[in-house]
C-alpha cells in the first residue's frame, strides 16, 4: 500500500505550482495598471508635474512588486520541499492566491489615498494593505504547518530546516502585527515596516549572490 492514501483531490506539485505561478504572474502584470497616464498635458512642464505628482504610485508599484516577487520566490521554494498535495493544500493555495490577486486593489488604494498625511484616510488605506499581507502570511505559514504536521515534506528535509521555516513565517507575521500596530498612529512609518517584511524575505535569496563563485581550475600547461 501506497505510504499515503489517494484521494480523488490529489494533483500533481507541477501542476499547482505552475497554475500558481500563472496567477502570480497575472497580479505583477496588474500592478502596473495602478499608474494612470497623466493626462493630456498643454507643456512639458505641465507632462513633468503630472508624472512627478503620482510618485505614491511608484513607491505603491515597486514596494508591492518587490513584495509579491519575495513571497513566489518563497513559495516556490516551499514547493521544493513538499513530496505530494492533497485537497486542503490546494484549498490553502488558492487562499494564498486570493490575497496576492487582491494586492493590485489594495496597492493603488494605497497610492490614492496615503497622501496627504494626516488625513484619516492614509492610515485606513495602510491598515487594509496590512492587513492583506498579513492574511497572506497567516495562510502560508497554515499551509507549511499542515504539510510538515501530515508528512508530506520530503524525508530529506532535516527538523533545522523546518524550524527555520517555521520561524520565518512567525517573524514575517510579527513584523506585519507591528506594521498595522504602528499604522493607527503613523502611515508613513508603517508602510516602511511593510517594506522591511519585502527585504527580509529577499535575505535569504540576496545571500546566494553574496556566496563567492567557485574557481575554475585551468588546465596545467
Amino acid at each position: 500500500m501506497n505510504k499515503h492514501e489517494e484521494h480523488d483531490f490529489d494533483m500533481s506539485l507541477g501542476r499547482l505550482e505552475a497554475f500558481s505561478d500563472g496567477v502570480f504572474s497575472v497580479a505583477v502584470t496588474l500592478l502596473v495598471l495602478t499608474i494612470q497616464v497623466p493626462h493630456r498635458a498643454a507643456s512639458a512642464t505641465d507632462l513633468l508635474q503630472g508624472l512627478g505628482g503620482q510618485w505614491p504610485y511608484y513607491l505603491g508599484y515597486f514596494t508591492t512588486f518587490l513584495t509579491v516577487g519575495m513571497v513566489w520566490i518563497s513559495h516556490h521554494q516551499m514547493l521544493r520541499y513538499f513530496e505530494r498535495v492533497d485537497e486542503t493544500i490546494q484549498i490553502l493555495n488558492l487562499l494564498v492566491l486570493v490575497f496576492i490577486t487582491l494586492t493590485p486593489f489594495t496597492t493603488g488604494l494605497l497610492a490614492e489615498y496615503i497622501y496627504p498625511a494626516g488625513t484619516g484616510t492614509d492610515r485606513v488605506v495602510v491598515i487594509v494593505f496590512g492587513a492583506n499581507w498579513l492574511l497572506n502570511g497567516l495562510v502560508f505559514g497554515l499551509m507549511w504547518s499542515y504539510a510538515h504536521r501530515n508528512h508530506f515534506l520530503k524525508p530529506a528535509i532535516g527538523e533545522a530546516r523546518i524550524k527555520s521555516v517555521t520561524r520565518g513565517f512567525t517573524v514575517s507575521a510579527v513584523i506585519t502585527i507591528v506594521g498595522l500596530f504602528v499604522a493607527l498612529f503613523n502611515a508613513q512609518i508603517s508602510l516602511l515596516i511593510y517594506l522591511l517584511i519585502a527585504f527580509y524575505h529577499a535575505a535569504p535569496v540576496l545571500r546566494i549572490f553574496a556566496k563567492p563563485q567557485p574557481r575554475v581550475k585551468t588546465p596545467s600547461p
